[in-house]
């Protein structure tokens, strides 16, 4: 704006005709200033269109045959009791869910509630799903690890009570020695007694 007023002052205007015509001039001075104002034209580049980066789809945690188990022993005896009775319940609807039946046979086989804990419930449950066409890697490593689990628990068990009775036969074995030798001693004092009453 500044360099058009300097250009419109270094030209030469005839100053007495411009006083008559004050209005000619505010005229020219706003047709100038406007000229002035006007901006050049350039190319403007469109503004690159901003597209919104995706968000992230939410992660979906489903919980696992193992977590699932591991939270259901950490429970009281009535959380368990509970949670058992969901099982089954479920499983009297659809008795082909293969996750259903196989929390059921973990909770049977580890819990250490006495009326929870079934050992010969977990077997027969194990061995039906080591029959299936399970495509689940997962859980058909845990039904042979569970397998395998009550297998040398039960051979632990056998030989335990192997080792008991035992331990029992042979405090029988005492008992019976140490009946013999006292029947012994008190033939041995008969004896005696009799020699005695002899003289």
């Amino acid at each position: 704006m500044y360099a058009c007023l300097s250009n419109l002052l270094s030209r030469k205007i005839d100053v007495p005709m411009m006083r008559n015509t004050p209005v000619l001039l505010i005229l020219f001075v706003s047709i100038l200033l406007n000229a002035c104002a006007t901006p050049t034209h350039e190319a403007v580049a469109p503004a690159a269109e901003v597209v919104p980066e995706p968000s992230p789809a939410p992660i979906i945690h489903t919980e696992g045959i193992l977590e699932y188990t591991g939270r259901v022993l950490a429970m009281p005896a009535t959380g368990q009791r509970e949670e058992l009775a969901k099982l089954d319940a479920r499983l009297a609807l659809n008795n082909q869910d293969l996750n259903d039946r196989t929390k059921t046979a973990t909770i049977h086989a580890l819990s250490e509630v006495p009326d929870i804990r079934n050992v010969t419930k977990a077997q027969v449950l194990l061995d039906e799903l080591s029959r299936e066409n399970d495509p689940d890697l997962e859980r058909v490593t845990l039904v042979k690890i569970l397998k395998n689990f009550i297998a040398e628990q039960q051979k632990s068990i056998r030989e335990n009570n192997r080792l008991n009775q035992k331990v029992v036969d042979e405090q029988k074995r005492v008992e019976a020695l140490q009946q013999k030798l006292e029947e012994l001693k008190k033939i041995e004092r008969n004896i005696v007694d009799r020699k005695v009453m002899d003289k």
